[in-house]
């Protein structure tokens, strides 16, 4: 009892107790109220249907019909009559003899049934007044006889003589339904102001003792935040007692020193230029925040597969070595799609779930029984996947995960970063290499394209020997193409970019082989109609040219041919191109290579070209979209960003 936890949850339960004891009881007093003012209501509706019933028999006997033509006027209306009295009175009665009152006795389709005590002498009452008056339906339903020609006679006569005793039955059982409410309302009364006194008490209490408990020692701990808050996180705050405040303060004060550890750990790892430094920058310094005894580090390959490249096991390296995993139907992927951590409770049950968490079974075998997945999120989709593992069970709390939670997106975009960071490094010294290696070659392959021209054109040379000087020359032309094209694709890209209209510069590719063939359809009027396009004029016409040939070479014979057409975007802040061309559609499976280097699906192709077009196209600030279906063929668009003055908004 000693704890303010304790004691301000039994305040707030006696508080809250008494509050919602005094609301149920309102809402019970006003729902038996409404009940007692049915209840009311139906007794004094029976004492009105019995009289009205005697007076309607009285009546009957003194204005007895004379013919048959005022006997069936009597049937119409007196019998109808006394039916919905005789209906009306035991429907009420059997409710009082039952507790319940149904639906229809509520005149309203709004309420259900509703079911109500009293007091054991009045329920016995009601009962008896139920079976008086069922003795007595039942003797005025032998009276009546015929339905179709009742003996209202009989019928009246029998309601005058059994009048009085039914009414003074009936007034006997309402004066005890009446007396009974009275009691009810007193003590309903007599609760509500017990209740009120010990509410105001209750309240003055809690608030004293509020004051005195929790207001002044949090005055101290609150100047002491202040001092925190103003960024000294060395600074420790007075713990006040040994109650939750001070076991606050004391959260607080552990809270700023995991701070500054923490800010520690992102200074370190901003500092890091290599994954393999981050990584072993938390694992040495992650488990003073989380229990942590693992990390990992896995890579998105070129071919879809998931790369184990780096372990941390207690901070120090790990010995699986570089493994691969199958992405598809894994919770990596699973990880990857959402964007968000998972956390793996079970790594034994769960990777014995499916086949496919080969990874969770290199985890369980390594003795790591919990793990978490922290998606790395790059300038490309998805490049990759945090895992920080425990070798124990149920070591993550929930605070923990929530930190996780909260760093995830900083640790994602370190690893993110550094991976760009390794891969441009890797890239760049690749391109220098290219394109050192294309000068090395491409003039020597040039001398000897010139000497194979030469040996072709001999006029003595043998006709096999002309062939085989000809294939050669072929395909050192080809390989020149190839040079130049990987030249053009590792070398960096710069852009003279001017208005430029798309027009002119397919009317220069018009005139051009392969493209000066019916088979290629150009909408002039529609490229006409576009404004000008800031773009490099010589990136345009290598773009355009590539597109144009592919599609001419994919078209083949295809009677659809080749279309060439422009549109102004949607929002009116770019121009597209699209070049559409008939033959068999691409595949899936290829389409997701289209725009890797090297990639073809044709023999004499160097896969260079769409690569090429997709870098000057990004250049420009565009995108490029390809789809492809068996009824509309091919369809490329291009979309190039307009300067803004020149955007339709």
């Amino acid at each position: 009892m000693h704890s303010l936890r304790t004691q301000i949850a039994l305040a707030l339960t006696l508080l809250s107790t008494l509050f919602a004891v005094a609301l149920l009881y309102a809402m019970h007093i006003v729902d038996q109220q409404r009940r007692d003012d049915l209840l009311l209501r139906l007794g004094g509706e029976i004492q009105i249907l019995q009289q009205h019933m005697g007076m309607q028999a009285m009546n009957y006997q003194e204005n007895a019909p004379r013919d048959y033509l005022t006997y069936f006027r009597d049937v119409r209306l007196y019998y109808q009559d006394l039916l919905h009295v005789r209906e009306r009175v035991g429907q009420i009665l059997e409710a009082f003899a039952k507790g319940r009152i149904t639906e229809a006795l509520h005149n309203s389709s709004q309420h259900a049934t509703t079911h109500f005590e009293l007091s054991p002498r009045t329920a016995e009452l009601a009962r008896a007044l139920h079976r008086r008056w069922q003795t007595f339906d039942h003797e005025l339903e032998t009276k009546l006889g015929n339905h179709k020609e009742p003996r209202l006679e009989w019928a009246a006569e029998w309601i005058l003589a059994q009048h009085q005793d039914l009414t003074k039955q009936a007034e006997h059982f309402l004066s005890a339904l009446e007396q009974d409410l009275e009691h009810r309302a007193e003590r309903a009364l007599l609760f509500g102001k017990l209740m009120l006194v010990a509410g105001v008490a209750l309240a003055i209490s809690i608030l004293a003792w509020f004051y005195l408990r929790v207001l002044r020692p949090l005055q101290i701990a609150v100047r002491g935040f202040h001092t925190v808050a103003t960024g000294d996180f060395t600074h420790r705050v007075p713990v006040p007692g040994n109650n939750e405040i001070g076991w606050l303060v004391t959260a607080f004060n552990q809270l700023t020193e995991r701070l500054d550890s923490l800010l520690q750990l992102l200074t370190r790892l901003q500092r890091a230029d290599e994954p393999e430094d981050a990584l072993q920058v938390l694992s040495q310094t992650l488990p003073y925040l989380v229990p942590l005894d693992w990390v990992g580090l896995l890579v998105l390959t070129p071919d879809g597969r998931m790369q184990l490249q780096q372990a941390y096991s207690d901070g120090h390296r790990d010995t699986l070595g570089i493994l691969d995993f199958t992405l598809q139907g894994t919770l990596l992927q699973e990880c990857l799609h959402s964007g968000a951590p998972l956390h793996i409770a079970n790594v034994g049950d769960i990777a014995r779930m499916d086949p496919h968490y080969r990874f969770l079974e290199v985890l369980r075998a390594h003795g790591r029984h919990e793990a978490v997945f922290i998606p790395i999120l790059g300038n490309e989709p998805r490049v990759g996947v945090l895992v920080l593992a425990s070798r124990h069970p149920n070591t993550f709390t929930s605070e923990q995960l929530s930190q996780l939670n909260n760093l995830s997106a900083l640790f994602g975009a370190t690893f993110a970063r550094t991976l760009v960071l390794t891969t441009n490094a890797r890239l760049a010294a690749i391109g220098q290499f290219t394109s050192s290696i294309v000068h090395e070659i491409r003039t020597p392959l040039t001398t000897i394209g010139m000497a194979l021209e030469h040996l072709a054109g001999l006029d003595d040379l043998h006709e096999g020997s002309r062939r085989r000087a000809r294939l050669a020359l072929d395909e050192s032309r080809r390989l020149g193409r190839l040079l130049e094209n990987i030249l053009l694709y590792a070398k960096p890209l710069t852009l003279q970019r001017q208005p430029l209209r798309l027009l002119e510069v397919v009317d220069d590719l018009a005139t051009q082989a392969p493209f000066d063939t019916p088979r290629v359809d150009i909408d002039r009027a529609s490229l006409e109609a576009l404004p000008p396009v800031p773009a490099d004029r010589d990136r345009i016409t290598q773009v355009l040219l590539n597109l144009l040939q592919n599609a001419v070479e994919a078209n083949g014979e295809d009677e659809r041919g080749v279309r060439l057409r422009g549109e102004l975007a949607a929002d009116g802040r770019a121009v597209i191109l699209i070049v559409e061309n008939g033959g068999p559609p691409i595949r899936e499976e290829q389409m997701v290579h289209l725009f890797e280097p090297f990639y073809t699906t044709r023999a004499s192709g160097t896969g260079l070209g769409l690569p090429i077009v997709h870098r000057m196209v990004q250049a420009h600030g565009g995108s490029i979209r390809i789809t492809s279906n068996d009824e509309e063929g091919t369809r490329i668009e291009v979309l190039l960003p307009l300067e803004p003055e020149a955007r339709k908004d």
